[in-house]
C-alpha cells in the first residue's frame, strides 16, 4: 500500500522563469476531480500573476510619462494623467 505523503510543486507564471510556485501536499494520489481543481488553481494564479506584472509595467510607463510632463513644465497635465496614482505628491 502507498501510505507516504506526496508533495507536488507547480510553476506559476509564463516564460522561462516562473514567477511563483504552488506546492500541493496530499496523503494519497490525487483523483481526477482533485487534479482538475489543482490545474484550475494554477491557471487562475498564472492569470493573476501575469496581470499583476502587466499592471506594474503600465504603472511604470505612466510614471515615466508624468515625469516627462513635469520636466517639460506641464504640471497640470501631469496631475491629470497621474490621477490618484501618486496621492498628494503632485
Amino acid at each position: 500500500p502507498d501510505t507516504e505523503d506526496r508533495v507536488e510543486l507547480h510553476s506559476i507564471g509564463t516564460g522561462r522563469r516562473p514567477r511563483a510556485a504552488l506546492a500541493v501536499g496530499t496523503a494519497a494520489p490525487l483523483g481526477t476531480a482533485e487534479r482538475y481543481a489543482v490545474h484550475s488553481a494554477i491557471a487562475l494564479l498564472t492569470l493573476t500573476t501575469e496581470r499583476s506584472r502587466s499592471l506594474h509595467a503600465a504603472e511604470q510607463r505612466i510614471g515615466a510619462a508624468v515625469l516627462r510632463m513635469l520636466l517639460a513644465g506641464q504640471p497640470d497635465h501631469a496631475r491629470a494623467v497621474a490621477g490618484d496614482l501618486y496621492g498628494g505628491l503632485l
